[in-house]
């Protein structure tokens, strides 16, 4: 009798028991869910403090090149620990540029590329470790879904921001007249999209193998003769146009030029300055690849280098030397040269 009047008691209790382990499971369950999205809305570095964020935000909104670097420098040295350095770097990297401090802008940009190349390695491995079964220690971080979209989409972007830091170092190598930096960053970035331009150009100029050269070189000229000639070339400013096409006919040019296939290098800058008849230092290469031919084109040359000299920039000093030393040796004289070169630049564009 006993054991029957406490039956319904026992089972009560039961029932309560239960139900406050599943409230239980369920309010863990919930918490675990809201850390969850929390660390999928905060997956990138994150400020430590208030004051760190407003550092922060001084460099983004720096007036200029040289307050940015300032103010990045500042906030370096403030918050050595940060998680944050690798951006900061990047945002050092792109104010050195500009301020033409290669060197520095090197230094910067490699530096921040490790260290957020370090952070996103983290991140992922953080995410790994999530599925790994076990209790989880109260200190540790708290566990990525490494199938979330948003998860998926930050590893994605990074991809982006990768090959930003590498083209931004090509040309940073290559202002610094680096060419085996250059086709080493070019390289990289070619492995990631093999079909930029810039990257295409870059590397079709500094690598050192002659038929690679000129495969990538005209794969570019072949990629911008079909977008000029495409719909939405024709919607291109004539301008835009006009680069490009220079561009991808001087670096065939160029190219060329290297491998001593002289005609060939004229053709391919006859093309460029078809495209861009204002750049004398087309002109300049222009006449060194029809002099360099056998018989020399010396009339060409002369012709080409006093266009050269007529439009003036860096270029100018070296056209005159050369136009001079043909010059004389074809006239027996300097007498006239002035009017022969304002002669070539009034025929040029036509």
């Amino acid at each position: 009798m006993w054991r029957k009047r406490s039956e319904p008691g026992v089972c009560l209790l039961l029932i309560i028991a239960i139900s406050v382990a599943g409230a239980s499971l369920y309010a863990q369950r919930r918490n675990a869910d809201r850390e969850a999205a929390v660390a999928l809305q905060n997956l990138g570095p994150q400020a430590a403090s208030r004051a760190e964020a407003e550092a922060f935000t001084a460099i983004q909104t720096a007036a200029d090149a040289a307050a940015k670097l300032t103010a990045a420098n500042k906030f370096v040295a403030a918050y050595p620990n940060t998680t944050l350095v690798g951006l900061v770097n990047r945002l050092r990297m792109d104010a050195l540029i500009n301020l033409g401090q290669y060197k520095e802008a090197m230094a910067a940009g490699e530096a921040g590329l490790a260290q957020e190349t370090q952070y996103i390695e983290a991140l992922i491995k953080r995410a790994d470790d999530a599925v790994n079964p076990g209790r989880r220690d109260r200190d540790a971080p708290t566990p990525i879904d490494k199938n979330a979209p948003a998860f998926k989409a930050y590893v994605s972007d990074f991809q982006n921001v990768s090959l930003y830091y590498i083209q931004r170092l090509m040309k940073t190598a290559e202002q610094m007249s680096d060419a085996a930096k250059a086709a080493q960053f070019a390289e990289k970035a070619y492995a990631m999209n093999p079909d930029d331009l810039v990257t295409l150009l870059t590397l079709a100029e500094s690598i050192p193998d002659p038929a690679r050269s000129e495969e990538l070189a005209r794969k570019a000229v072949n990629q911008v003769t079909a977008l000029v000639s495409s719909p939405a070339g024709a919607g291109m400013p004539p301008a835009q146009k006009a680069d490009l096409l220079s561009s991808v006919h001087s670096t065939m040019g160029r190219v060329y030029l290297n491998q001593k296939k002289y005609a060939d290098s004229q053709k391919a800058y006859l093309a460029a300055v078809a495209a861009r008849g204002d750049d004398p230092a087309l002109y300049l290469l222009l006449g060194i690849a029809y002099v360099r031919q056998s018989p020399p084109k010396f009339n060409e040359a002369m012709d080409a280098w006093a266009k050269s000299v007529y439009l003036r920039g860096a270029t100018e000093a070296q056209a005159r030397e050369y136009l001079q030393a043909i010059y004389q040796q074809e006239k027996k004289s300097l007498d006239g040269l002035d009017q022969f070169i304002q002669m070539a630049g009034s025929n040029i564009g036509q």
